[in-house]
């Protein structure tokens, strides 16, 4: 069912204030994915990193919640005429900015998946 939004500006304001908050909740992932290669750096402190493993799986399920808020009004928005609403630019960069976040966290986890499948050298005498 699509929401019914009679002003274009109220719709791109809402996808707004809910991007916003997926782009702080993916900054705390980029960041907690940091975390997880210090820990991987760090020998036998795996426990950590599943800890931080569990948070981000947690801040995910929020921004699938989110995503699930905002999903009418999307849907409504693409038939809507935006070329007169300003905030739509502050949407789109927005967009991008979510876009961004999420390829620098897909650049750490890659790079955290790496270091997990590096062989480690066989111990001396074995």
């Amino acid at each position: 069912m699509i929401a019914t939004i009679p002003d274009p500006q109220v719709a791109v304001e809402e996808l707004t204030s809910g991007y916003e908050e997926e782009a702080r909740l993916y900054a705390t992932i980029f960041q907690l994915s940091l975390e997880q290669r210090q820990a991987l750096r760090k020998r036998g402190n795996l426990r950590r990193f599943a800890d931080l493993l569990e948070e981000k799986e947690d801040i995910l399920r929020l921004i699938g919640q989110i995503d699930d808020r905002m999903a009418d009004t999307r849907e409504a928005l693409m038939s809507m005429d935006l070329r007169s609403c300003p905030a739509r630019e502050r949407l789109g960069a927005l967009l991008d900015c979510v876009a961004m976040l999420i390829e620098d966290v897909r650049a750490v986890e890659e790079a955290n998946a790496a270091f997990l499948d590096v062989p480690r050298a066989a111990p001396v005498g074995a």
